[in-house]
């Protein structure tokens, strides 16, 4: 009996020191929920700088060079109004990191400050969940065309699909290009339709085949949740007598042609998106 009693003694003690030890659920304590994935930090990105300039729109203009009003140009160094899918992939370069993964062409009209060309400091193009359901979000298809914003505005556009700020002093939103305070930078965001109709990769109109989702997400008529594409273009300027190549900085808008590495951008909207993590332009899920 004596033995026995020393026995439940020291299992009492190690029952009662394994309670102590980290990660121990206490009795009757509520076993820890699992972390759902998070629309909201669901991403990754692409870092890029100013790749060239011309008056060519692959999209709008199709091997019509010198057709459009002159455009900046960042992403892969060979897109002109000549540009296929085939030539963006066999392009040597991109302004983009990841390289060379990220051979996607962007583009938006060129600021104009006093008449004179301005190119961007600096782009970070975000890629995000536009729907709440993670798991149904795809790849573009290869060579998916997209257009955001209207050019010929003169009314003021939503700040979800294209506004302006400054880097500094809480100038967020606007519809116009502000004058920013004294060392603070004009900024500008243009963000893109993230449901596909699953069916064309271009439109007559350009913009058919895309549609922006609806309370988190996509309509019937544009049933494929895809990543959500905002551009997020930073000048090194703070503002004045800025207008847009093609008007008024009301009309901004940019352009996207998906010629990435397919592989890699299936695997980024795998790791980073479905599974609701932020990840940086490695792709690698940031802890």
């Amino acid at each position: 009996m004596k033995r026995l009693a020393v026995l439940t003694a020291a299992v009492s003690l190690l029952a009662a020191a394994c309670a102590q030890l980290p990660g121990t659920p206490k009795e009757g304590a509520p076993p820890k929920e699992s972390k759902a994935p998070k629309p909201e930090h669901a991403k990754f990105t692409s870092s890029c700088t100013f790749s060239h300039r011309a008056s060519d729109d692959p999209i709008v203009f199709p091997g019509q060079a010198g057709a459009s009003h002159s455009h900046d140009f960042w992403g892969n160094v060979s897109t002109s109004a000549s540009s296929t899918y085939d030539s963006l992939r066999t392009a040597p370069a991109t302004s983009c990191e990841p390289s060379p993964a990220d051979f996607a062409a962007y583009w938006i009209p060129t600021l104009l400050l006093d008449g004179q060309p301005i190119p961007p400091e600096h782009v970070t193009v975000y890629y995000r969940a536009g729907v709440t359901d993670l798991s149904s979000i795809e790849a573009f298809a290869p060579g998916l065309m997209m257009i955001a914003g209207d050019p010929q505005a003169t009314v003021p556009q939503s700040s979800g699909i294209a506004s302006w700020g400054c880097t500094e002093g809480g100038i967020h939103d606007a519809h116009q290009a502000p004058v920013c305070p004294t060392g603070a930078k004009l900024k500008l965001q243009v963000t893109f339709p993230s449901c596909w109709d699953s069916a064309h990769l271009d439109s007559p109109d350009h913009r058919s085949h895309m549609a922006y989702p609806i309370a988190g997400a996509c309509p019937d008529s544009h049933p494929v949740p895809v990543p959500k594409v905002t551009y997020f273009v930073k000048y090194p300027i703070s503002g004045g007598d800025v207008t847009l190549s093609s008007g008024s900085t009301m009309g901004t808008h940019g352009d996207f042609v998906n010629s990435w590495d397919q592989a890699e951008l299936a695997r980024r909207v795998v790791d980073c998106l479905r599974a609701g993590v932020q990840c940086g332009p490695d792709g690698v899920p940031k802890i």
